[in-house]
């Protein structure tokens, strides 16, 4: 019984845990408010989750504080590429919608490889800016050899990060949880991948000079 319900047991973990994510949750979307700090909170929050992840969460409103100040101005030049991208792509949708143009199926698959790709890589941008200093075009080049060489972990990032989206698109009567654990239970699951990638890189890169 001391395994579930002692002072280390699974229950009082798992409680722990749950209190943690909470508090993460709303302490991103807090500093995500003014949207051009949304990259640096985003940062923040996957700084925080690799921590619980691997047992050495503290101060969860210190340690986010910590790194969303280191990384805010990297990490808010990545977030406005992103959204000048995401500008973009909604603004092509729209012209080609009220055009009555038609194009190739081959030209439309190909733009929704480059943007997969993109979205992929600059979600991995981030994680790799929560973990590692280095300049921007370093950052990018690990996301995407980390991202594409590690297909089953990226595959379950990205189903991490979907699922809040389809799940409130089939109930969105629970769209509370959102602000309980919408952005920080995914950011934590991807923590537990990410976690293991970055070890893997870690080793590699001491054991010979690949990067």
């Amino acid at each position: 019984m001391n395994a579930i319900f002692g002072a280390n047991g699974y229950l009082t973990t798992l409680l722990e845990r749950t209190g943690m994510m909470i508090k993460l949750n709303l302490i991103t979307i807090l500093f995500s408010l003014p949207v051009v700090t949304a990259g640096a909170a985003v940062t923040a929050m996957n700084y925080v989750s690799m921590k619980i992840d691997r047992g050495e969460e503290g101060y969860i409103l210190k340690d986010f504080f910590r790194a969303f100040s280191l990384n805010l101005k990297q990490a808010s030049s990545i977030w406005i590429f992103m959204l000048g991208w995401i500008i973009i792509n909604l603004i092509s949708v729209r012209m080609i919608g009220t055009s009555g143009l038609t194009f190739p199926k081959a030209g439309i698959c190909a733009w929704g490889v480059l943007n997969l790709t993109i979205t992929i890589v600059l979600v991995y941008a981030f994680a790799v800016l929560a973990r590692f200093e280095e300049p921007n075009a370093m950052i990018l080049r690990h996301a995407f050899v980390l991202a594409f060489y590690h297909i089953p972990y990226t595959v379950a990032i990205m189903m991490a990060l979907v699922l809040p989206v389809v799940f409130l698109s089939l109930f969105p009567q629970w769209f509370l949880l959102l602000f309980i654990c919408g952005f920080s239970l995914p950011a934590m699951i991807s923590a537990h991948f990410l976690n293991r990638m970055f070890l893997k890189f870690e080793r590699g890169c001491r054991r010979r000079r690949i990067w």
